[in-house]
């Protein structure tokens, strides 16, 4: 039965994480790639909006999941914790590139990036 499906709901939300993450990721590959040759604010919209919905979707599941109160699969944690670093980090160059362009992002101070690392 090793090629079957999960099927436990909990099971399927670490599936759906583990999934938007990785959409994330090519979403904010593509947006890198589109900022490197030059692309203007306009041709950026729709990938700015389209990321900001995965950002609530993966909010979203990760808030369900630590709903459930069950406890939580180390491993499954350790995975999708190495994808959420690698999409942290293209989403702070990607918000250095946008920043090095003039495209300002409106963001609420809690999401900015490192917005507590200097406080005393």
């Amino acid at each position: 039965m090793q090629g079957m499906e999960k099927t436990n709901p909990v099971d399927i939300l670490w599936q759906e994480l583990h999934q938007v993450c990785g959409q994330s990721i090519e979403l904010a590959q593509n947006l890198r790639g589109q900022l490197q040759r030059g692309a203007a604010g306009p041709q950026l919209q729709p990938l700015l909006e389209e990321s900001a919905d995965l950002t609530g979707h993966l909010r979203e599941g990760i808030r369900n999941l630590a709903s459930r109160g069950e406890k939580v699969d180390a491993t499954e944690r350790e995975q999708l914790l190495v994808q959420m670093r690698v999409l942290l980090r293209l989403e702070e160059q990607n918000h250095a590139l946008l920043g090095s362009k003039g495209i300002r992002l409106n963001t609420p101070r809690s999401y900015r990036y490192h917005a507590g690392r200097n406080r005393s």
